[in-house]
C-alpha cells in the first residue's frame, strides 16, 4: 500500500512541475506570436495525461489542470492585446 502511494504522489508531483514550467512559459510571452505555441504545449500535456489514465483524467486533470492553462493563456493574450 506505501508503495503505490508514493507512486501516486510522485506522479501528482511530476504534473504540478509540468504545469508550473507550461505557467512560466506563458507568463514570459510578450507578444502575441509567442503564445501560439503554449496552445501545442497544454495540448500536448493534456494527451500525455489522457495516455496515462483516461479514466482519472476527465474529472480530475481537466478541470484541475489543463482549463486553467487555457484561461491563464487566453487570459495573457488578452493582457498582450490591451498594451497595443
Amino acid at each position: 500500500m506505501g508503495l503505490k502511494l508514493k507512486k501516486m504522489e510522485k506522479r501528482i508531483n511530476q504534473h504540478g512541475d509540468v504545469k508550473k514550467w507550461v505557467e512560466k512559459v506563458i507568463n514570459s510571452c510578450v507578444t502575441w506570436e509567442q503564445t501560439i505555441p503554449c496552445f501545442g504545449l497544454i495540448r500536448n500535456f493534456e494527451k500525455q495525461l489522457v495516455a496515462e489514465d483516461e479514466s482519472k483524467y476527465r474529472l480530475e486533470w481537466m478541470h484541475g489542470i489543463i482549463l486553467p492553462l487555457q484561461k491563464k493563456l487566453l487570459d495573457k493574450r488578452d493582457n498582450i492585446l490591451m498594451k497595443k
